[in-house]
């Protein structure tokens, strides 16, 4: 409770444990959630985003393994990018939660929805666990690309985008 970790998951609160007025626990039961299954990869540029296609070309396509993405740097220190392909069926504001450590940018459908430079202290992660750090966006009916930049994130851990499976959007695994 003292960091806030209890707002990061949504769900509806159980329990709440408390001593002289001061909540020390909740137990929540979470909302069924989905990850992105896929992720395309993209190597150095001049530090605008690339935008993929139907199809990307140029892309490494990378599976996923246990709710995270892996990223393999082309070369130390060079930027690289990360595109998810989302679908949703209206539009809708869309709350998802981004699994990365350090810094990030992320663009839908090449409009930046979110930048840190690193990530905020309340939803800091450690050197064992990532961050998730809560994000909405705004989708209208289709297909949709989220890019993040990920030059500035921990390699180790990967990168992941997650959503309730209530919110309606789909992570496709062929664009």
């Amino acid at each position: 409770m003292r960091q806030g970790w209890e707002r990061t998951l949504p769900g509806k609160i159980v329990l709440t444990i408390a001593r002289d007025g001061v909540e020390l626990l909740q137990v929540v039961e979470v909302e069924p959630m989905q990850h992105a299954q896929v992720g395309y990869l993209h190597g150095a540029h001049d530090g605008v985003p690339p935008a993929p296609t139907a199809a990307p070309t140029r892309w490494t396509i990378v599976a996923d393994d246990e709710g995270r993405l892996p990223l393999q740097w082309p070369a130390p220190g060079s930027p690289q990018w990360i595109a998810i392909p989302v679908w949703s069926p209206s539009e809708r504001d869309v709350d998802l939660l981004l699994r990365f450590y350090l810094g990030l940018r992320l663009w839908v459908d090449n409009t930046q929805a979110y930048e840190t430079a690193t990530v905020p202290f309340h939803y800091r992660g450690t050197e064992d666990f990532a961050s998730l750090v809560p994000v909405t966006v705004h989708l209208t009916a289709g297909l949709h690309w989220l890019v993040a930049d990920v030059s500035r994130a921990r390699a180790r851990w990967g990168f992941g985008v997650i959503a309730t499976q209530a919110s309606g959007v789909r992570f496709t695994t062929a664009p």
